[in-house]
């Protein structure tokens, strides 16, 4: 969603960014390491922090989180939350008839956990038909009641916080269990809970219709709204702060180590650096054949690989400052779900142009012209846009008319259920009136 001031909003967990944590906050430390350092401010006496395109909304819990989906329903918008909150929030806003559509763009590593059953050690879920009948306390009545459906199972769902002191509050007299956040699990054992979870064989996000969820392995994400229905300044703006959080996120830093080599011994060292050295001849006095060869590796292999190149022969070595080096494209999470260019354009040909969700028709007319001008230029005399060129505007002006008239008969049989004829005619003048345009 773009706001009046045309930044694009993104929905955050509101308690994550509480300044008096910000200081040991996983999530916090991530947002200022991608360039947001306006977050470390805090959201302890208002809703909104902006920077740069963005504006950053904070929500707490799920039922907040619901709220805002259904306000900003059918508009595209970020959310960083948690996966737990955020398809119980889902679920909420299902219940008022919205259907967000939400995805997930990036797995940001903050928060793992896991979403798992917690029971008294005397009454344990050693199998699924443990769970019917019990009394399960948690936080997630709407997650749990479908993953419960989901296995064939029923339970007494109870709402509630802090769902693991109702557990030991009711344990001896009835059975119960609660649904909960579980990290390292120490504080359920020293509760005498067991931890239940595979065992029990849970059915994955897609089962349960939720694809972005997966109980045993919780963590906060970068998650969009309606991907399909993104305007361009919004799947910019979520690409932007996607990969930005994505380089943030990985163990990127580097340094660049430069030596020089006799160029005959260049091949010793093919085997290193990201891709093998970069190579440049050096002008040495007496005219004898140097390379100089740059490599980047870790900086935690600084030391190791300084020792491997005088080992292998390298002089004159130097190491760089450090620096980050960036995803490429092909293992960037983000761009598998927004790419660059998020349609592949087909070839455009004289007969139509394909019937493609294109953004605009400014971009179509752009991928026309080029077109145009590709065949102009190519002097392919088996090509009908250089044949046209060749016989001169006035042929071209009759090409044009020829297909008006084609468009003028196909727009009375154009409605919903039409084969799309109506449009390949509309492309073909397009393209005959800009083949028209080039020849003169």
């Amino acid at each position: 969603m773009e706001t009046a001031d045309n930044r694009q909003l993104v929905l955050v967990p509101k308690a994550a960014l509480d300044p008096s944590r910000s200081s040991r906050n996983r999530l916090v430390e991530l947002l200022v390491k991608a360039g947001y350092d306006r977050v470390l401010n805090g959201f302890d006496r208002r809703d909104e922090i902006a920077q740069d395109t963005f504006v950053f909304r904070g929500v707490k819990g799920a039922e907040a989180l619901a709220s805002q989906l259904e306000l900003l329903r059918d508009r595209p918008v970020g959310i960083v939350m948690g996966a737990d909150v955020l398809a119980e929030a889902d679920l909420i806003a299902q219940s008022y008839g919205v259907r967000s559509g939400i995805q997930r763009l990036l797995s940001l590593g903050v928060g793992s956990c896991s979403l798992t059953f917690l029971a008294p050690e005397e009454r344990p879920l050693l199998a699924p038909s443990d769970l019917r009948g019990r009394r399960i306390f948690t936080k997630y009545p709407l997650l749990l009641r479908r993953l419960l459906q989901t296995m064939g199972l029923s339970a007494s769902v109870r709402r509630t916080e802090g769902a693991d002191t109702r557990v030991n509050e009711s344990r001896g007299e009835l059975p119960v269990a609660a649904f909960e956040i579980v990290e390292s699990g120490r504080t359920a054992r020293e509760s005498r809970l067991q931890i239940s979870g595979q065992e029990l064989g849970f059915p994955s996000g897609e089962a349960l219709r939720l694809p972005y969820l997966s109980l045993p392995a919780i963590s906060t994400d970068l998650s969009a709204t309606r991907v399909q229905q993104m305007t361009d300044f919004t799947r910019d703006a979520l690409r932007e702060l996607g990969l930005a959080l994505e380089s943030a996120r990985q163990s990127n830093r580097y340094v660049a180590l430069a030596f020089n080599v006799p160029t005959a011994q260049a091949d010793r060292f093919r085997d290193l650096g990201l891709r093998g050295p970069t190579a440049a001849q050096v002008l040495v006095p007496d005219g004898a054949p140097w390379s100089a060869l740059e490599i980047y590796v870790p900086i935690d292999r600084k030391n190791a690989m300084r020792a491997e190149l005088l080992c292998r022969g390298a002089r004159d070595l130097s190491v760089s400052e450090t620096l980050n080096v960036e995803l490429s494209t092909d293992q960037s999470e983000v761009l598998r779900v927004l790419p660059f260019e998020l349609i592949e354009r087909g070839t455009t040909v004289e007969t139509g142009i394909e019937r493609d969700r294109w953004e605009s028709l400014a971009d179509v007319l752009l991928e026309l012209a080029r077109t145009v001008r590709e065949r102009a230029q190519a002097g392919d005399s088996s090509s009908g846009t250089f044949r046209a060129l060749q016989k001169g505007t006035e042929f071209c002006v009759g090409k044009c008319m020829e297909e008006f008239i084609e468009l003028l008969e196909a727009l009375p049989e154009a409605d919903r259920a039409a084969d799309g004829r109506a449009t390949e005619e509309a492309a073909d003048l397009l393209y005959r009136l800009l083949v028209a345009l080039r020849s003169r």
